[in-house]
């Protein structure tokens, strides 16, 4: 028994259209972004469709386009999407680019472009806490994390200044080395001295790689000693035993052998590498003088509240995190966990 045949009329209009989802990628140099690119069927198209990417001659050696699929068959009246994956490569030249995507099915012929963005790899710098309390004749700590973004690696030099000539400080390592996508820290300590003015300042640190710079600032609320140790009572605390409810959950049991009742009001979870969770938005729990009180750790999906500085991670076996616990007085207590 005989097929029948699609008329000529009719085979002529079966068609299809090519599209990007973006049409535009924005991608640091040593970085890949991807879009999804669709193939949708016109008037009954069901055919096999080949598709082939070029990139344009500016970009030859510094930017690679591949596609998941070559070849995408649609249903008829529907559509199918492969991927577009585009590589800068590092040393790439800044500028715009593009990659056009040509597609052939039948007697049907299509292209798009996808224009490339390349920008430079760069750095940021975080103060995990952002505000710390100093008291007279006294020194404080706060943590700079340094990540990477894109392609970046190489040495970023820190620099800062003090306010005030009775206000001191000092930070180490820099330059601090940040390998590609990875993340580094550096301490600032600050100490006021018995002549600083109790008041609110403000601390610039500034990082320099190359011609990349960025700052950020730091919040020094500068206190009379003698108050806080009189009115308000000695802040400290121990961890005497924690476990690991999850790969994102880890339960520490802390006593607090200090004169004063502790409130937690925000932690920081940092990884071998520097990655950190930071949560500044949690309700810490509250525990009396020479009291044990269990504090919960979330990081990862289970905490929605956190902010992610460097690449995700969760807590696996055999590996050591840091958590910093401040309190509402703005003091720091660091512990070590192994899972």
């Amino acid at each position: 028994m005989a097929l029948p045949q699609l008329s000529d009329a009719l085979q002529s209009q079966r068609d299809f259209t090519l599209s990007s989802s973006p049409p535009a990628l924005t991608i640091n140099q040593g970085s890949t972004a991807t879009a999804t690119v669709t193939v949708a069927s016109l008037y009954g198209f069901d055919m096999a469709t080949g598709l082939t990417t070029t990139v344009s001659l500016s970009g030859n050696g510094w930017i690679l386009a591949r596609l998941a699929s070559n070849i995408l068959t649609p249903s008829s009246g529907a559509k199918i999407d492969t991927t577009l994956s585009v590589t800068v490569l590092q040393g790439a030249p800044i500028g715009a680019y593009q990659v056009t995507i040509s597609s052939s099915g039948g007697t049907k012929s299509h292209s798009l472009t996808v224009s490339v963005t390349v920008t430079p790899a760069d750095f940021t710098i975080t103060p995990q806490p952002s505000s710390i309390r100093v008291g007279q004749n006294s020194y404080n700590t706060t943590t700079l994390i340094l990540a990477s973004q894109g392609g970046f690696s190489g040495n970023v030099s820190l620099s800062v200044t003090a306010p005030l000539a009775s206000m001191g400080v000092a930070g180490g390592p820099s330059p601090v080395y940040l390998a590609i996508g990875g993340a580094a820290t550096s301490t600032l300590a600050v100490q006021a001295s018995p002549l600083t003015p109790i008041g609110t300042y403000s601390v610039t640190i500034t990082g320099t790689a190359g011609a990349l710079t960025h700052s950020t600032n730091i919040q020094i609320i500068v206190t009379n000693s003698s108050i806080v140790s009189t009115c308000c009572g000695i802040e400290a605390l121990n961890l005497e035993s924690y476990a690991f409810t999850s790969s994102t959950n880890a339960t520490l049991s802390i006593r607090n052998t200090g004169t004063a009742t502790v409130t937690m009001a925000s932690y920081y979870v940092k990884d071998a590498s520097g990655n950190t969770y930071e949560n500044l938005a949690w309700s810490g729990p509250m525990i009396s003088s020479n009291q044990v009180g269990a504090t919960v750790i979330l990081i990862g999906s289970s905490c929605s509240n956190c902010t992610l500085v460097g690449t995700p991670y969760t807590f696996a076996a055999g590996y050591s995190y840091t958590i910093t616990i401040v309190t509402s007085r703005n003091n720091q207590f660091t512990f070590t966990i192994v899972r």
